[in-house]
């Protein structure tokens, strides 16, 4: 079934089960190579020797054959082959240990079910995330799960099936089945009573010979419910909410939707993932274990606006985009996104130097992937096109740019970056090239504070093609540093400030209770515990009314952003983030409620620009003054200011 699967891909099968009786090694063909780490399982966690044999294996294996795929599997591949594909995803891919569990539980749902696996692996790598032990096991954890599974197996090959319809494929299907259940029940701690019934069939020579369809149904049936069934989830776990989750037009898309809807790309995975995030960590200078490595905005409060009218500051417009660094290195094109998963971009994109013959080498930027759209002039139909606005430069071959001005390091993305695109794009055949790429390249333009609502702020503003949500506001002298930024300030009106929340739904009673949490102060990066965030008073979301106590039980578990409606006085649930992986950090959300408290008006940051605009004219004058009586004029800021 593996190799069905992934045809050509699967060159390496990790057996890690105690056992030798599932397969032989020989069925997998030539060209699948096959080792077993016999690891106990059932009480047994795999040890730190095993854990490092396997991680020797696959990365031997990934050198040999960069690209292949690595089977693995134990018994029912959740609890020793997570625990080894974790300490792999962490040892070697720079994972901390709570993405690690969420990434093997989002690619085999429920991921590890056993809590002293989950507790072992916390332990070892210095995590704190019980909450990601699932509350419900599969239906195949109780004693008899394998050998009930295997007959049902029989008896859905059955299903609906005529005298008339049973050919040899079916009847070897039947068999297969009442096999496989034969041989888990000899090591089942709980047989299921299947000998009696399959020698009431006449089952001679390990064969069930079909004359009757529903006679062998009704008899397999009979074993399963004379058997004992698998525990029932206890009675203070919440129900199963299945309803689906239908998602309004403005969600933001995950990585693997948005660009990369638009824009064809390959996840980056091992053995290339680790050294990769080592090498834009180096480049923002951020520290090992951090997390998504880019620069975050802080809202802005009334402690920033004080500082708006002391420093120099530019300001653009906060697209509704999605946020990723951009890494050119290896003549290859890689988005990060904020869950630090990366991406490589398949399509041709082309980043020369000056000199027009070599590319950029660990040239590192910082910008946002966004829909433009407009109406094409002649046609009156609306175009779309995927754009990458670039507003920061982190490093440019190399060179690390963080300790520049932000003016400068604008001015550097036009020089370093898109001036070379243009020269090139004017080669003979070069326009067309650079039309058929994937996504087209921008600088994000800012304006001096005390340009704001002048005229050149409402041109650039009429000029832009995509949704927007408010202002960004960049300090010009500041360090480019991974996390919360002081430096970078957000501007929304209050009613559209969010937080990111992680949501946790229970029922109580005949409600339903969702509470919301953040990260705590404590620990760093993703080992942060979450704590429920009682900022503007209650943290919890709480209905009597059906529909909407499954809308809520659809949320549980994920990552939400919230506004705050001051009329209902209550958190409202905008969106999923299906962009990141943990909640907003305490201090972010005080942020926000500082911000939605203070409620800072757009006039306000009008006034603190007209300000700036009065004392660079009053500053103009007095050079003026100064030239006229030969005096050095003094040299301005980039914000007008002297």
């Amino acid at each position: 079934m593996a190799k069905a699967r992934y045809k050509d891909e699967l060159r390496f099968v990790i057996n890690l089960t105690k056992t030798t009786r599932y397969y032989e090694a020989e069925e997998f063909g030539n060209d699948v190579h096959t080792q077993q780490i016999q690891c106990a399982g059932h009480g047994e966690r795999p040890t730190p020797e095993q854990v490092k044999v396997f991680i020797h294996v696959c990365k031997t294996f990934w050198q040999k054959q960069p690209g292949c795929t690595i089977g693995v599997h134990c018994t029912h591949g959740f609890n020793r082959t997570g625990f080894m594909i974790c300490c792999y995803l962490i040892e070697e891919m720079d994972c901390a240990v709570e993405d690690a569990l969420q990434l093997f539980a989002k690619s085999r749902d429920p991921g590890i079910y056993k809590p002293d696996y989950v507790e072992d692996l916390l332990q070892r790598y210095h995590g704190d995330a019980p909450e990601l032990i699932p509350r419900t096991r599969p239906a195949w954890c109780a004693p008899n799960g394998p050998a009930r599974a295997a007959l049902q197996d029989a008896i859905d090959a059955l299903h609906l099936k005529n005298a008339a319809d049973i050919t040899p494929e079916v009847v070897q299907a039947v068999n297969e089945g009442c096999l496989r259940a034969l041989e888990e029940n000899k090591i089942s701690e709980e047989p299921l009573p299947l000998e009696p019934a399959l020698e009431k069939l006449n089952f001679a020579d390990s064969f069930v010979k079909i004359s009757d369809p529903q006679t062998v149904v009704e008899a397999l049936k009979q074993v399963l419910a004379d058997a004992p069934a698998a525990e029932s989830p206890s009675a203070a776990e919440p129900p199963d909410h299945t309803a689906s989750n239908d998602e309004s037009e403005q969600a933001l898309p995950s990585p693997c939707q948005f660009s990369l809807s638009a824009v064809a790309t390959t996840v980056v995975s091992a053995p290339h993932l680790g050294p990769l995030r080592r090498k834009v960590r180096t480049l923002v200078g951020a520290q090992e274990g951090t997390a998504f490595p880019g620069s975050q905005p802080v809202s802005l409060n009334r402690d920033s606006l004080l500082d708006l009218s002391r420093a120099d500051y530019m300001i653009s417009w906060k697209s509704d985009g999605t946020r990723y660094l951009m890494l050119l290195a290896d003549q290859k094109v890689y988005f990060v996104g904020r869950d630090n998963n990366y991406f490589c971009v398949a399509g041709k994109v082309r980043f020369p130097n000056q000199d027009l013959k070599s590319v950029h080498q660990n040239t590192l930027l910082d910008g946002e992937m966004v829909y433009d759209c407009w109406k094409d002039p002649a046609t009156k139909k609306k175009q779309y096109r995927a754009r990458f606005y670039i507003f920061d430069m982190i490093a440019c071959n190399g060179e690390s740019f963080r300790h520049k001005p932000y003016n400068e390091r604008l001015e550097a993305v036009q020089t370093h970056i898109l001036n070379p695109r243009l020269k090139q794009s004017t080669w003979p055949g070069y326009k067309e090239k650079y039309a058929q790429e994937p996504f087209s390249v921008r600088l994000k333009p800012f304006l001096p504070l005390a340009d704001f609502q002048s005229d050149q702020w409402r041109k650039m503003r009429s000029q832009v093609q995509h949704k927007d949500d408010g202002l960004l506001l960049v300090r010009v002298a500041h360090e480019y540093k991974a996390g919360s930024c002081k430096a970078l300030l957000k501007w929304k009106p209050a009613h559209l400030n969010t937080i990111d929340f992680r949501l946790k739904v229970e029922d109580i009673g005949d409600r339903t209770v969702g509470t919301l949490y953040v990260q705590d102060v404590r620990g760093r990066g993703s080992e942060r515990p979450e704590v429920k965030f009682t900022g503007m008073g209650s943290p919890e979301l709480n209905t009597f009314v059906p529909q909407e106590r499954q809308q809520l039980w659809a949320y549980d578990g994920k990552i939400v952003e919230c506004n705050w409606l001051s009329d209902l006085n209550r958190w409202n649930i905008l969106l999923e983030r299906k962009d990141k992986t943990h909640p907003n950090a305490f201090h972010t959300a005080i942020n926000v409620v500082g911000s939605i408290r203070d409620g800072i008006e757009l006039r306000e940051l009008e006034d603190v620009a007209d300000r700036k605009r009065q004392e660079r004219a009053k500053r103009g004058h007095v050079q003026v003054h100064h030239q006229q009586a030969g005096m050095p004029a003094k040299r301005s800021k980039p914000d007008g200011s002297a």
